[in-house]
């Protein structure tokens, strides 16, 4: 999600700060504090009872006293849970080049995931790469015929119905390259199709979110920019007929913004929305939600960010880092009953930015790969175990 800082055109009002690049340096501004989820405390273990000694027999002679059984049932206790787990994976063979705003897909019936585009350096790229989730073997694939331009900062899901990559708008290389088309990669025929060309639907945009939406055969998309401005309109796709429609809600509406993230939590059966940047503030730190009944605003969770990484996961949505007023962040967070929880896994990938993540729609984990941090572009891939 990437872009440029400047006035926008064609009589527009001038934005106070325009979706920039992962990048760009930060504008500064204030933090909402992170919420603190209250401590539980567990139940005590219970101890099953010992047995009773029978009583002595009086009618005869007392026989020589035996000595009671001892019980040596175990005390009875909770059953434990794991607990939420990061795990980098250990990657072979030639690997995708270090990159940020790229998206990932993951197929769980092949156990692989599909890395597409991005951004390295200030370089788009239109790049097409395979991970092998047992083995961490990269794999570039070169699908003949026609393809996706370079783009990043674009979005992209796994259609489980029709074992498909799908991917949707972004911005190419040059200023002002924006793109509203829709593609398919078919592994089985090492194609990728148009499903819808640009224009058909929402407007050229990038810096959007998506999320997929299992039962209802679709993905949707919320909000994003141009150098025309910010947009506040929400869409989906169809993925049998290959068609766009508007979803028209009514109530409030989550602002214009950018280099947000967003996720479809399939236990909610709702798109679960977080932070960005809009004309005024650089870092936002609202949740929003859209059921159906339109859009609601959830509670304070993460600080304020842009470029954060969300996924499906633990029935509800996982959110990674993102860019804050403070520099790169590196916290875990859960989004489920409409609550946010602080997590602590062990072993959490280090602090970034405009990272991408999946999640595996057959174990509920969840994979990230890539964005940028401290020393740069990163290539490096780590699984999220949810725990419970």
């Amino acid at each position: 999600m990437t872009g440029r800082i400047g006035a926008l055109v064609a009589g527009l009002v001038l934005v106070a700060a325009a979706c920039g690049d992962a990048g760009d340096p930060a504008v500064p501004t204030t933090a909402a504090p992170a919420a603190v989820a209250p401590a539980t405390t567990a139940a005590p273990a219970t101890t099953a009872p010992l047995a009773a000694d029978p009583p002595p027999d009086t009618t005869a002679p007392a026989p020589a006293t035996t000595a009671a059984v001892e019980d040596t049932t175990p005390p009875t206790t909770a059953a434990a849970s794991a607990a939420p787990e990061w795990q980098q994976l250990e990657a072979s063979g030639p690997a995708p080049p270090a990159r940020r705003n790229a998206v990932l897909a993951v197929d769980p019936a092949g156990n692989v995931a599909y890395l597409h585009g991005g951004r390295s350096g200030g370089e788009s790229r239109a790049d097409l790469w395979r991970l092998d989730l047992a083995s961490g073997a990269w794999e570039e694939l070169t699908p003949s015929g026609e393809a996706p331009t370079a783009r990043f900062s674009h979005t992209g899901v796994w259609d489980e119905q029709r074992n498909r990559f799908v991917v949707f708008s972004g911005e190419g290389q040059g200023f002002g390259d924006f793109f509203s088309d829709v593609w398919s990669y078919d592994p089985a025929a090492d194609a990728w199709e148009l499903l819808a060309p640009g224009g058909a639907g929402p407007a050229d945009r990038y810096g959007s979110c998506a999320g997929y939406d299992a039962a209802g055969d679709r993905f949707l998309i919320t909000h994003g920019f141009t150098d025309s401005g910010r947009f506040d309109d929400t869409w989906a796709f169809d993925l049998a007929t290959a068609t766009w429609s508007q979803i028209a809600t009514s109530g409030a509406v989550p602002g214009a913004r950018c280099l947000h993230d967003c996720s479809y939590d399939p236990a909610a059966g709702a798109l679960v929305m977080f932070g960005g940047q809009d004309d005024d503030v650089p870092f936002l730190a609202d949740t929003w939600v859209l059921g159906g009944d339109g859009w609601a605003e959830g509670p304070a969770g993460p600080t304020a960010r842009k470029f954060p990484a969300t996924a499906p996961a633990g029935g509800g949505v996982l959110l990674f880092g993102g860019d804050t007023a403070g520099g790169d962040a590196g916290d875990t967070w859960s989004f489920a009953g409409g609550t946010w929880t602080e997590l602590a896994p062990a072993g959490a990938p280090p602090a970034r930015e405009s990272a991408a993540a999946a999640t595996h729609a057959g174990t509920g984990e969840v994979w990230l790969f890539g964005g940028r941090g401290a020393d740069g572009d990163l290539a490096d891939v780590w699984r999220f175990t949810p725990g419970g």
